[in-house]
């Protein structure tokens, strides 16, 4: 999956110092959408407007005029499927790339930790 960093920024596993870390991370952050299924919510309530209208208007259709509506209404419902499971995968990748930087982050703030003094 791509990531939605621009094309000159670092990741921040690369970072040499807490501060830029912390600067990549926000950057990293702000640019991940926070909603991604929004545009699948989207897309299902256009869906059921047009199925609704299509089922109508296919009732009095007959014959290849029928099958014609029919099979782009399920090309449509096709299309649907592939941006749901988009938006899924692209949720599964946000929360596991999450993780990953909350470990990392917890392994810098540990870091920090060992090397500062104590009073």
């Amino acid at each position: 999956m791509a990531m939605d960093r621009g094309a000159n920024s670092l990741p921040p596993e690369d970072a040499g110092s807490w501060d830029e870390f912390r600067a990549r991370r926000v950057e990293e952050d702000s640019a991940v959408r926070m909603r991604p299924v929004s545009p699948l919510w989207s897309g299902l309530v256009g869906l059921l407007i047009a199925a609704s209208v299509g089922l109508d208007y296919v009732s009095t259709l007959k014959g290849t005029v029928r099958l014609s509506v029919l099979l782009v209404m399920i090309a449509v419902l096709a299309v649907v499927g592939v941006m749901a499971a988009r938006a899924m995968r692209r949720a599964e990748w946000q929360r596991t790339r999450a993780i990953e930087l909350d470990r990392l982050q917890s392994l810098w703030e540990e870091r920090l930790d060992l090397r500062s003094p104590t009073l």
